[in-house]
């Protein structure tokens, strides 16, 4: 039987409907309907969306080798607009992937990002839910002092915001009562606990609920309640056993052991040793254990470098690594006295080749496009990156009439030979804005980021298919 858009509409409410209740192996299965479905009709709207949706089901259900695979396979997707919803729900996805694999640095980079485009846009529901996240990965790489300002922010908003989601309040104080208790006023955290035991009156399921009954055992530690707190440990450890991940359990388990060896309470040492062995025993916690390690370590450091760095649609340098590089070149270029040039350019019509021969003809184009400017830079001093959806930067360290002729020939590669594109030979022009810094004297990569786009815009606007030169 052929399945309608009409029918996966109602598909998708049941998937949704199965998540909030926690039924994500039903979601999931829901959610592979769909995307199949989406995939067959090119549907690529529909499969943006349910794409997020089926990783965080596979995060809930610990499966991150899956999670890691769905990133990696549909990144290409969301080369869009920081904007777009979609765009910002799988970063999320990459974000929470990364520090459940205790990849703390690289989640930071795209958690930061999001909380970072929530201020400045001052969308106060996503500043909390980005900020929480945010939050969570500063506190686990125990960034304490940046950790204690963005919480101080986030509750400001919170306190603004009757209707924020209890799932969200819930992870916030957590992450707040934890890195209360890294600093010496760890007793003031107290007030958040109670806050987070009114939260978990009504329902006291759920995955952070094993969490907050650990920093409550921690606070009664703290206070030398040493026989409550160490119940109140082993309550935390008996709803951890299959809520959190092996990672986490681990570092749950040896801090605790670690607090009571400090103050020489041997016998609730062995007692949470005897636990500890117990884990390392119990064939479930071995399997989460390969699963972790053999979704990150499976891969050696130069294909996880790659990824990280990578668009995986053109193989360019992705925007994330063009802003992390790009500012090194310019001030290395300004020491050394030497020009560099920043051109920004994307394709003329690009949405009028999505609308006629669909997205993945458009992602065709990309393709066929960077490897003709690839042929052209050929092994040049230049870093070429794709910014976003058909918008590319290219930054040449040459002298200025060599930035130049190049970027001349990049416009007559694309513009003198059609693209051969679903069988059929279509003609293709890009619009091209440069600046050369040895003349504008722009001290950030920013700066010229922005002057060269604005030139793109001119280019744009004098009629396409040419190459402006910012004086």
């Amino acid at each position: 039987m052929i399945e309608t858009t009409s029918q996966m509409f109602d598909v998708e409410q049941q998937a949704n409907i199965c998540m909030e209740a926690h039924d994500y192996a039903q979601a999931l299965q829901l959610l592979k309907r769909i995307t199949l479905y989406a995939e067959t009709q090119a549907n690529m709207e529909l499969l943006r969306r349910m794409i997020p949706s089926v990783i965080e089901c596979h995060l809930h259900m610990q499966n991150y080798a899956m999670a890691l695979k769905y990133i990696h396979n549909y990144d290409y997707l969301y080369q869009q607009s920081e904007t777009d919803v979609h765009q910002r729900r799988f970063t999320l996805c990459k974000g929470t992937f990364y520090m459940r694999t205790d990849e703390f640095e690289r989640a930071e980079i795209y958690l930061q990002q999001l909380f970072q485009i929530a201020l400045d846009e001052e969308h106060d529901r996503n500043l909390i839910t980005y900020g929480t996240y945010y939050l969570g990965v500063l506190q686990r790489s125990e960034q304490v002092d940046k950790g204690l300002s963005v919480a101080s922010l986030v509750e400001m908003y919170v306190s603004q915001q009757p209707d924020t989601p209890v799932e969200t309040l819930r992870l916030f104080y957590i992450y707040y009562v934890a890195l209360i208790q890294q600093t010496r006023f760890a007793l003031h955290c107290e007030k958040y606990l109670q806050k987070l035991a009114q939260l978990y009156e009504e329902q006291s399921l759920g995955e952070s609920v094993a969490i907050y009954h650990y920093y409550d055992a921690k606070l009664l530690f703290l206070k030398g309640h040493y026989e409550q707190a160490f119940a109140r440990f082993e309550q935390a450890f008996s709803h951890m056993n299959e809520a959190v991940s092996y990672a986490e359990y681990v570092f749950f388990l040896q801090t605790s052991i670690r607090l009571f060896e400090e103050q020489s309470l041997f016998f609730y040492v062995a007692q949470l040793q005897k636990r500890y062995i117990l884990m390392l025993e119990n064939t479930t916690h071995h399997k989460k254990q390969r699963n972790v390690k053999q979704t990150v370590q499976r891969m050696n450091l130069q294909q996880a470098e790659h990824m990280a760095h990578h668009d995986s649609l053109t193989n360019l340098y992705n925007r994330y690594y063009l802003e992390k590089e790009a500012q090194n070149i310019v001030l290395t270029s300004r020491v050394a006295e030497e020009n560099c040039s920043c051109a920004v350019f994307d394709l003329d019509h690009f949405k009028t080749i999505n609308d006629m021969y669909g997205h993945v003809v458009g992602d065709e184009a990309l393709q066929q496009l960077t490897k003709r400017i690839q042929r052209v830079l050929n092994e040049q001093s230049c870093l070429f990156a794709r910014y976003g959806g058909d918008e590319f930067v290219i930054l040449l360290r040459m002298p200025v009439a060599q930035a130049e002729q190049t970027m001349i020939g990049v416009v007559e590669a694309i513009r003198t030979q059609p693209f051969q594109l679903a069988n059929t030979k279509v003609d293709v022009t890009i619009s091209i804005g440069l600046v050369h810094n040895e003349q504008a004297r722009l001290k950030t990569f920013k700066e010229l980021f922005k002057a060269a786009d604005e030139g793109l815009y001119i280019a744009k606007k004098n009629g396409r298919n040419q190459l402006y030169i910012c004086s």
